[in-house]
């Protein structure tokens, strides 16, 4: 029987604080612990990939199997809290007697006082509680897995756990832990470009508004105050030394100070009717108008204020506040290391954070130059409408399978049902056939599908989208016939499960977590086709690890994978890798993947 180590370490980010071990069912020495990491035939425990992370970022060497408690709850109830913290009052009856770790104002502190960057200023019974704290994380580690291995081993999901979640877990370690080149001189070069043009457009919106400099354009209070009403006002105050001062007519003084005056903008706002209220918010603001941009651009998309602030201003500031300006941050030595979250959804699809990835703008061509930062010897391939293919072959649609069994276009196909005639690649109507394919895909109801619409950028009332979707559904019957029957399906039985076998848990028609049923339904048959994309995207790159290890896998983002290679791969090795793609998911389709590896110099070339 192998020997199980147990692990739980504290740092600062680059200093090892103290060590949490635990070999079988007892405390073991620092030095054979390291042993015991580098050993391939000991098991490994660990709450998320924190602490091997850690160990491989700073060289120490890390062999064997490896199990997370945290995919295991996740494979046994993805919708419940994943933290050890909760895992361990559900599953061991624990409540920790030393308070957590938190995080605030940049820094982790512990006990809410001692941040863990001047450990050494601690005093002495300080240390002692956090060495404590450790030790007591290790033993309910342990208690926690045996909890949740027994729940596995009687469950239906233990075999589907070892072999599709417990070497993906490995693989998604080694990808975090290579990193991502990154050009940061282009990096700054190009923040310089999008911040000009972010101010480009908050002066173009604050021209159309007449708005004053203190309007804040990121406070949905205040966005709500000019969007939504005819006049209103708001507090500011002004230097003495203004020049030239506004007329009483746009700012009413309530007191002059010694070096400010002190009052009220009276503005004009543009008097849209409302958007709905948030659905998911709880508390104030739940009861209040949205100034999300898929509610902007769905409710006013035609609006001028509303696309130069949802379609630039907000474009190119989260450019820079997720991207541009983080990047030189988070870089170590060239490269980006960011973490790919194996339970970060519910779906099985990976996603990424610190920083993520998953959302950079493929197709406009900002998001393409952000992209062309990443700079390397990469081997760059993508799969082709694979969640549509998966849809294929779920419903047997006859045009669905016909498009794919001759390679033909599907987002122009759907164009064709809708608007009459088969578009061209760069015709707008095929984009608006693939987000119409894609929003099919979420089970999208008429006011969903016309906000996906508004937001790739075409405007579109719930009345359109309705006739939308009632002519695809005529053009592709079967499809929507299958739909329809995988939420019957989940409703009869509480959940649906991916073709790799990954059960998503729902809830019955009844029940009282069934409170938003429109939800649930897309929540069903996106499992389905998102998640079953994910099982064939897991299977086909451990198999490329496997099979061509003088790759390195560097990020898997939605459907594509990047690949750094050290000598130029021959058109042999090409191949043989599109044919591991395409087929190495063992799974029986009805119709082709297509995936097209190619060698690039950066990430936009693909």
């Amino acid at each position: 029987m192998s020997d199980t180590l147990y692990l739980d370490i504290e740092n600062d980010g680059d200093r090892l604080l103290m060590v949490g071990w635990a070999l079988n069912d007892g405390p073991v020495k620092v030095d054979l612990a390291r042993r015991y990491l580098a050993d391939p035939s000991v098991v490994k425990v660990t709450q998320s990939d924190h602490d091997l992370r850690w160990f491989l970022m700073h060289g120490w060497k890390v062999a064997g199997p490896w199990f997370d408690t945290k995919v295991m709850a996740w494979v046994l109830d993805e919708n419940q809290p994943l933290d050890q913290e909760s895992l361990t009052k559900r599953y061991v009856g624990h409540r920790y007697k030393v308070k957590r770790l938190t995080q605030h104002a940049g820094r982790v502190w512990f006990d809410g006082r001692w941040p863990l960057d001047e450990y050494d200023k601690w005093p002495d019974n300080t240390q002692e509680n956090f060495q404590r704290y450790n030790a007591e994380d290790v033993e309910t580690l342990r208690l926690l897995y045996k909890e949740l291995r027994e729940g596995l081993r009687h469950s239906e999901f233990e075999e589907y756990w070892l072999r599709e979640e417990v070497p993906y877990s490995s693989l998604i370690l080694n990808m975090e832990v290579r990193g991502l080149p990154i050009d940061l001189d282009a990096t700054n070069r190009l923040a310089v470009e999008v911040r000009d043009l972010r101010d480009e457009a908050e002066a173009r919106l604050r021209e159309m508004s007449g708005l004053p400099e203190s309007f804040n354009l990121n406070s949905p209070d205040q966005l709500r105050l000019y969007l939504f009403t005819k006049w209103f006002t708001f507090p500011d105050r002004l230097p003495m030394d203004t020049d030239p001062l506004p007329s009483d007519l746009d700012f009413e003084v309530h007191k002059v100070g010694q070096r400010y005056i002190h009052g009220v903008w009276k503005c004009r706002g543009r008097g849209l009717a409302p958007t709905p209220p948030p659905r998911k918010k709880v508390g104030p603001e739940s009861h209040k108008p949205s100034t999300a941009s898929p509610e902007l651009l769905y409710k006013h998309g035609r609006d001028p204020f509303v696309q130069v602030l949802c379609q630039d201003y907000r474009r190119m500031d989260k450019l820079l506040g997720t991207y541009l300006d983080k990047f030189p941050v988070v870089a170590n030595k060239g490269r980006i290391y960011g973490r790919f979250n194996q339970t970060g959804t519910v779906t099985g699809r990976l996603s990424s954070s610190d920083p993520n990835l998953q959302n950079i703008p493929a197709r406009r061509d900002i998001g393409k130059r952000v992209r062309g930062l990443f700079r390397g010897s990469f081997i760059i391939g993508d799969y082709d409408a694979l969640e549509m293919r998966l849809m294929a072959h779920f419903s047997g649609d006859r045009r669905l399978l016909d498009v794919f069994r001759t390679g033909g276009d599907p987002h122009a196909l759907t164009a064709q049902a809708v608007f009459g005639y088969l578009p061209d690649h760069d015709d707008p109507k095929r984009d608006m056939g693939k987000t119409l394919n894609y929003a099919i895909g979420y089970g999208a109801g008429p006011r969903t599908l016309a906000k996906s619409m508004a937001l790739a950028g075409y405007p579109t009332d719930e009345s359109d989208a309705r006739e939308y979707l009632a002519a695809v559904e005529t053009f592709y019957p079967r499809l929507f016939r299958w739909g329809r029957n995988v939420i019957f399906q989940a409703r009869k039985s509480g959940g649906v499960s991916t073709i790799g076998g990954r059960r998503r848990h729902l809830y019955s028609e009844h029940a009282a977590g069934w409170k938003d049923m429109k939800y649930a339904e897309r929540q069903a048959l996106n499992t389905v086709v998102q998640g079953s994309a994910a099982d064939v995207f897991r299977r086909t790159l451990l198999q490329s690890e496997r099979l061509l290890p003088e790759l390195r896998l560097l990020a898997q983002v939605h459907d594509e994978a990047i690949w750094e290679y050290g000598e130029v791969p021959t058109g042999e090795r090409l191949a043989f890798l599109q044919r591991v793609m395409e087929q190495g998911h063992d799974f029986k389709l009805k119709v082709p993947l297509v995936f097209v590896p190619a060698v690039c110099s950066d990430w936009s070339q693909k």
